[in-house]
């Protein structure tokens, strides 16, 4: 199938859309067999628009935010909706895109704090989620199965331990109604302003249901990458009431891990 792209669309709704937005340029970004995305320079805020064909994961992710977002506006820090529709076979949704700069997650960045403050929010912020998105093993069984193919196809150092790993991981064990991300990374996290309340989270395409500490696991990895020791990391989840629901086998086994890592 070919890639699909800004004039993949149906004229009537670019026409629309240039109409209620004043669009007068087109800049791709993405663009792949079910949908593309593509900045759209306008005065003020840049806009991003992000369409798809129905029927496809990610552009239920698209629709969804057309529904997700106005919600949690109230809420926390998220992109605004300027324009959407839903015209069988297209979704569309148009967000603001401002420049705001990644959080920083490396120690002593006061970005990490907040991060810290808007995980405990985000715990409560929808429980029971009162949204139509999936549940979290969902989500889960599609890296299993690319963890699988890997360590099917590949040649990997460390190869048992990536097995013991992949085989002591159950997805459908992984349940809960909290609204979830599930794509936090300095990517989606956006600094607006200083404090938890000015981080700008993006990106809601992924959101999805599940025990609320699969988000504070989720940002380990790059808690890490940004040079956190291990130590340091449990130190901070720990101040997290939703990590002490984790699975205990979990948290013991990360206790294990060399202290001086990265």
């Amino acid at each position: 199938m070919n890639q699909l792209h800004w004039t993949s669309l149906p004229e009537q709704i670019r026409r629309d859309m240039a109409k209620a937005l004043g669009i007068t340029a087109v800049k791709p970004l993405t663009r792949h067999a079910h949908g593309f995305t593509a900045l759209m320079p306008v005065d003020g805020p840049g806009l991003l628009c992000k369409a798809g064909l129905l029927g496809y994961p990610t552009t239920d992710g698209i629709v969804l935010e057309q529904t997700l977002l106005p919600a949690l506006s109230t809420r926390v820090l998220v992109p605004a909706v300027r324009w959407s529709t839903r015209q069988d076979p297209w979704g569309v949704t148009v967000v603001d895109q401002r420049a705001y700069p990644a959080v920083d997650l490396s120690p002593g960045s006061p970005d990490v704090a907040a991060t810290m403050e808007l995980l405990a929010r985000l715990a409560g912020l929808q429980t029971p989620c009162p949204f139509p998105v999936p549940p979290v093993a969902q989500r889960f069984k599609a890296f299993w199965r690319t963890a699988e193919t890997l360590l099917r196809t590949a040649t990997l150092p460390g190869r048992s331990l990536y097995a013991q790993a992949l085989s002591r991981f159950a997805p459908d064990t992984i349940r809960g109604d909290t609204l979830l991300h599930f794509s936090l990374s300095p990517r989606t996290l956006r600094v607006a302003r200083h404090g938890h309340e000015g981080l700008c989270l993006t990106d809601w395409y992924d959101a999805c249901k599940g025990p609320a500490w699969v988000e504070a696991a989720q940002l380990i990895p790059h808690l890490i990458m940004a040079g956190h020791r291990v130590n340091d990391v449990q130190d901070l989840l720990s101040g997290l009431p939703a990590w002490h629901e984790s699975p205990p086998g979990m948290r013991a086994r990360m206790s294990t891990w060399p202290p001086s890592s990265p």
